[in-house]
């Protein structure tokens, strides 16, 4: 099975221990068989001085793209930085999707942004997404309470 692997956050040069349990379940599933690759968003601060940048890899079989897309403007929740962080992942989607084709199955992880952003990819491909988040705290309290 093909598996894409959407996470909140992911290593990096500059932070390799960074989201370890997502590579974790990654390698995993890998030796499980499973085709196995990775796309991960996420926003450099606006007044950070970084850039955006862009690697796609070949990380010991688990083709992995690191995408940090510099945010327009302070508050990282803005819609304008929504909006840019879904139109260059689409663009890295699409990439992912020429080089190892389309995934069997897509599993994100942490609601804001990777899960709304492989929610928005499922509903457009078809393609059955699966859905883990690690916090309650967006929940919302029902009238029995």
């Amino acid at each position: 099975m093909h598996i894409l692997i959407i996470p909140a956050w992911y290593k990096s040069p500059s932070s390799p221990l960074a989201g370890v349990f997502f590579e974790e379940q990654a390698r995993s599933l890998q030796k499980k068989g499973h085709k196995i690759g990775v796309i991960s968003p996420s926003f450099a601060a606006y007044d950070s001085g970084l850039k955006s940048n862009y690697n796609e890899y070949d990380d010991n079989g688990i083709y992995t793209i690191t995408q940090q897309v510099k945010a327009l403007v302070k508050r990282s929740s803005s819609i304008n930085n929504a909006y840019l962080l879904f139109r260059v992942f689409h663009k890295s989607y699409k990439n992912y999707v020429k080089q190892n084709g389309q995934p069997d199955v897509i599993h994100s992880h942490v609601y804001k942004y990777s899960g709304l952003l492989a929610a928005y990819i499922a509903n457009r491909t078809k393609i059955p997404h699966i859905f883990t988040e690690y916090s309650s705290i967006d929940q919302v309290a029902t009238s029995e309470d």
